[in-house]
């Protein structure tokens, strides 16, 4: 071979060798532009899947929607000490309200047992004593502190069994957002007091998870409504207030600021209560709701627990992941007719909606007393059948201007607000919805925070044991064994 030819390819082989060097070099360069790119995009677009059971890393729509709305910063101070049962949860949870916020809440972690110089400043500054944990929410001057044994529900033995944070969290929110607890009443005297205290019992619990404090009132003997009072709850009357006390309620139905949840009772006898009703458009209809089958050779059926399901659009609904939502509602309802359309009606600009839709196999069955009972085409009532209905008074069309309205919500059914440990919580959301649209804030309508449970599991001393031997020795054994196979065929 020539020298020419040796040089031609050496200087080939040179130039096929800076191509490969290039190649790869434009190949790294790629890779690692790509690799940055997505760690970026990574970083400011992402979604995150909750797929435990109970949703516990998660926020509910209501705090959800409740965290877009802030509108000036918050401060929440979390002094726990790391050896806390909830610290991680508490820890994930915060961790979530700060991401929903938009950065309109600034965390910081303490832990009063490391730093002491810290919490002895807190302590000056907002006059607390933080011996245990806490934490604290501030605004301005308006702060609320949640101590830890508000998060935590125990069972007998004194462990955590449910870690109620977000409910704890939110209420303390919306306390130092609004400055004051909103106030809601329940006129006594026309009801039965055990039916009163479990209704009582009820919403005093799920008023104080969202800033509201639920009271009776006594009207009788010249008794007046509060002038602090955010809204009413007639709860199923059996019969009608005296004339005195009607003319109170409807006086503060006719203020600038009249709200009123309405729980109908169809076997009470109250005419007045109805006639009121009805001067707004919604007209109780002398029916019941119901569902009858018969099997061959059985008697007759009849079901009166009605399968509503929670109208998409509504007022209360909202958008907010409850429309569409299913209940049962308890006893004996009636159903509603609505005339929207009606003279009266649009002279008063009065805005009606239905809400609580019944499952379309039921009926309103006109001949309730009757023993046995057929669907008639011509007297009974049909699907679709209305359960609840919501009633604006003063409402004007264009959606960016606001004015003070009278609301009303009329539910055909007085187990609405009752149930006790039967309770469905979809249930309960509905009356805090309801409640929460009456009181102007419709950014705490929607599906309220679940309380995540601690799920243990109970070993036996021989189970504990051989869990202990399958850790320590039975699989590393194994792993060890395969190993040395490998080995063994690498080698031959």
């Amino acid at each position: 071979m020539s020298q020419d030819s040796e040089h031609s390819q050496k200087r080939q082989q040179s130039i096929d060798r800076r191509r490969v060097i290039l190649h790869v070099g434009l190949q790294i360069f790629a890779l690692m532009t790509i690799f940055v790119l997505v760690n970026y995009m990574s970083c400011r677009h992402y979604s995150r899947w909750d797929l435990t059971q109970n949703s516990r890393f998660t926020l509910s729509p209501t705090t959800e929607t409740f965290l877009k709305s802030l509108s000036s910063d918050i401060d929440l101070t979390v002094a726990f000490m790391a050896g806390s049962p909830v610290y991680d949860d508490l820890k994930t949870l915060v961790d979530q309200y700060k991401q929903s916020s938009r950065k309109k809440i600034d965390v910081e972690w303490i832990d009063p047992a490391r730093a002491p110089d810290r919490a002895t400043d807190l302590q000056a500054k907002y006059g607390l004593n933080l011996s245990r944990n806490a934490v604290i929410v501030a605004q301005g001057d308006r702060v609320k502190v949640i101590p830890e044994s508000r998060m935590v529900i125990r069972d007998g033995s004194g462990l955590v069994d449910k870690f109620a944070g977000e409910f704890a969290i939110t209420a303390a929110l919306i306390e130092v957002v609004e400055g004051k607890r909103r106030q809601i009443y329940i006129p006594t005297g026309y009801q039965r007091a055990e039916y009163l205290q479990e209704v009582m019992q009820e919403l005093q619990v799920l008023a104080a998870r969202q800033n509201a404090q639920v009271q009776f009132l006594e009207l009788s003997g010249g008794g007046k409504i509060p002038e602090d009072a955010d809204a009413l709850i007639l709860a199923a009357p059996q019969f009608d207030p005296p004339s005195a006390e009607m003319k109170e309620i409807l006086d503060y139905w006719k203020g600038a600021r009249g709200a009123l949840f309405v729980a109908l009772d169809p076997d009470a006898d109250t005419p007045l209560l109805q006639s009121f009703v009805r001067m707004h458009g919604v007209v109780p209809r002398d029916d019941r709701v119901v569902f009858a089958s018969q099997v061959p050779g059985q008697a007759l059926q009849k079901l009166y627990s009605v399968p509503t399901t929670l109208r998409v659009g509504s007022p209360i609904s909202s958008e907010r992941g409850l429309g569409g939502l299913t209940m049962t509602l308890g006893g004996r309802s009636q159903s509603l007719e609505l005339h929207e359309n009606e003279d009266f009606v649009k002279d008063e600009n009065i805005h009606l909606s239905p809400v609580l839709v019944a499952d379309p196999r039921f009926w309103g069955e006109t001949d309730y007393e009757a023993e046995d009972i057929q669907r008639d085409r011509d007297l009974d009532t049909h699907a679709p059948i209305f359960l609840a209905a919501t009633v604006e008074r003063g409402a004007v069309d264009d959606p960016n201007l606001r004015v003070e309205t009278q609301r009303m919500v009329i539910v055909s059914n007085p187990t609405i607000l009752s149930g006790g440990l039967q309770r469905q919580k979809v249930q309960s959301d509905f009356v805090m919805a309801s409640l929460n649209w009456l009181l102007d804030r419709t950014e705490l309508i929607g599906v309220s925070a679940k309380e995540p449970t601690r799920y243990a599991i109970q070993l036996t001393r021989s189970q504990s044991t051989w869990l202990q031997r399958c850790v320590l020795w039975i699989f590393p054994s194994l792993v060890g064994a395969v190993g040395v196979i490998v080995w063994f065929q690498r080698r031959s």
